[in-house]
């Protein structure tokens, strides 16, 4: 069984006071009876006494760096990570339990750093990619304009239409982007408080009935009575149902359905919210990545009437989702529809 940190220490401290004890006992006994026995020899006990000081002193210090070794070597490896990215610390195993564990800790804290840099990257790079796009286009047709296409107005009205559609998909990708960042890293954490979400579902719902309509498309609700109130944060949650519902009529066809669902489960009283579809779906091979930012499924998809998306919907309904320590499911199957379905823990309301 390893040892710990405080019981080595304690057993150390206790050798060296006995060890000193004995020693001082030893050699105050001695000085005593030299001091009784030959009285002129004062001035040699005195001298003598002052080596069993600097004696002392000197295996007082000797004990003290072989008991702090570790810590010490500790302190230079920690310093160490600060000018080697790459560095990764091995186990010792002579070492006292909590050191070792102290060393697991930071490994698993370097890993974790790794990985948020390597999802930083991947993030700027996807993030430059989607926005060099619009950017390249809106480009493109102001120097199409610039150079004459401004002169007929039905091509100038279709470039300007184009400019302005970009325009607005970088606006929502910008603001998708801050509301993401703003939740992930809890910069400032929003207030939370009793939310009645079965008022929330159906108010989503109603605001997307004549978008609906639109498509061809009905939204279905089917939301139990009564059901608890839960600790939250409404905005957050509104988004969530928001981005839920919003995909749910892109990805449909004429003629499709969206059904809503909020119920509590009777044994566990957890709240479960599906959002169904009977849309185009996603194949098995893409369910893994809905989540990524930036994702799109859309080879697969077609939409209808619609302007593109930013990649960031379920990436947000995630983010959301771990804030409220929901479970996040998804069900599907190319060409029959799309389950999304949230079980929040227990509300203590």
């Amino acid at each position: 069984m390893k040892e710990s940190v405080a019981d080595t220490l304690k057993k150390r401290t206790q050798k060296i006071y006995w060890i000193f004890a004995l020693l001082n006992l030893v050699l105050g006994g001695l000085a005593i009876y030299l001091i009784f026995i030959i009285p002129r020899w004062v001035l040699v006990v005195l001298v003598y006494l002052s080596l069993v000081i600097l004696l002392n002193f000197f295996l007082n210090d000797l004990f003290s760096n072989k008991i702090s070794e570790p810590v010490h070597k500790m302190k230079d490896e920690i310093h160490s990570i600060t000018y080697d990215q790459d560095y990764h610390w091995q186990n010792i195993e002579a070492e006292p339990l909590e050191l070792q564990e102290i060393r697991n800790s930071i490994n698993i804290l370097l890993d974790r750093t790794d990985q948020r840099v390597d999802e930083l990257q991947q993030f700027v790079a996807n993030a430059s990619h989607e926005l060099r796009t619009p950017l390249t286009t809106i480009k493109l047709r102001v120097e199409a304009l610039r150079d004459g296409a401004i002169q007929d107005p039905s091509v100038s009205g279709k470039f300007l239409q184009e400019i302005e559609s970009e325009v607005d998909s970088l606006s929502k990708m910008v603001s998708d982007l801050l509301d993401l960042s703003h939740i992930e890293s809890r910069m400032e954490e929003d207030a939370t408080t009793q939310v009645d979400l079965s008022d929330i579902t159906q108010e989503i719902c109603a605001a997307f009935e004549m978008r609906a309509k639109q498509a061809e498309i009905s939204i279905m609700r089917n939301i139990e009575d009564n059901l608890p109130k839960m600790i939250g944060t409404e905005d957050q949650l509104r988004r969530l149902l928001y981005n839920l519902i919003d995909n749910a009529i892109k990805y449909n066809h004429p003629g499709g359905q969206v059904t809503v669902s909020l119920k509590t489960e009777p044994d566990t009283k957890r709240l479960i919210l599906t959002v169904a579809d009977t849309g185009f779906g996603i194949p098995a091979n893409l369910l893994p990545h809905v989540f990524e930012r930036f994702y799109r499924a859309e080879a697969t998809r077609p939409r209808y009437g619609f302007t593109r998306g930013s990649g960031l919907g379920l990436a947000i309904v995630k983010a959301i989702a771990d804030r409220h320590k929901a479970d996040i499911q998804v069900e599907s199957e190319a060409g029959k529809g799309t389950r999304m379905i949230l079980i929040f823990p227990p509300s203590p309301c």
